[in-house]
């Protein structure tokens, strides 16, 4: 099962917040948004809610992409093009291929994926990965509880990048 991270995209963005604070949370999109060359096609790879279509440059066209329905569910509403996609099968072509704090679901076969995204991208790749993760307190309690909420629920590693 899922953590409740995972659950629904304002889940998501409440523990994004919290991890991020209030200006690291947009400040991580501001920043990748800027590594996108304007008039690219991005696609976003595990998008989850989707918010950095929000931070692109104008004329950008927008493909979010994840394995969780319930985030893909809310942004078709929204009129966001997404596509449901198991990234160990197919990563989809674009201009600009961006992953974020994603990395780590596919540890131990991480450098596969990246030479993948690498071959899916024509123009960029634009990968972030936090280096200092909750699930790697020195409290254990506090460890147990953040891998539990963020359990992707898929099998993947729990791992993570660390220094």
């Amino acid at each position: 099962m899922k953590g409740p991270v995972y659950w629904h995209p304002a889940l998501y963005q409440l523990a994004m917040r919290r991890l991020y604070g209030a200006q690291g949370f947009q400040q991580r999109y501001r920043v990748v948004a800027q590594q996108v060359p304007p008039g690219c096609d991005v696609v976003d790879l595990c998008a989850g809610d989707g918010l950095l279509r929000h931070h692109l440059p104008p004329g950008t066209e927008y493909l979010a992409v994840d394995i969780n329905a319930a985030f893909l569910d809310g942004l078709r509403k929204q009129g966001v093009p997404t596509m449901v996609a198991d990234l160990r099968r197919a990563i989809p072509k674009g201009d600009c291929v961006v992953m974020m704090a994603s990395l780590y679901h596919f540890m131990p076969d991480h450098a596969a994926l990246v030479r993948r995204c690498l071959d899916a991208a024509s123009r960029r790749l634009v990968l972030t990965e936090p280096v200092e993760n909750v699930t790697a307190s020195s409290n254990a309690v506090i460890q147990r509880v953040s891998a539990w909420a963020s359990d992707p629920g898929d099998a993947t590693s729990q791992q993570r990048m660390t220094k």
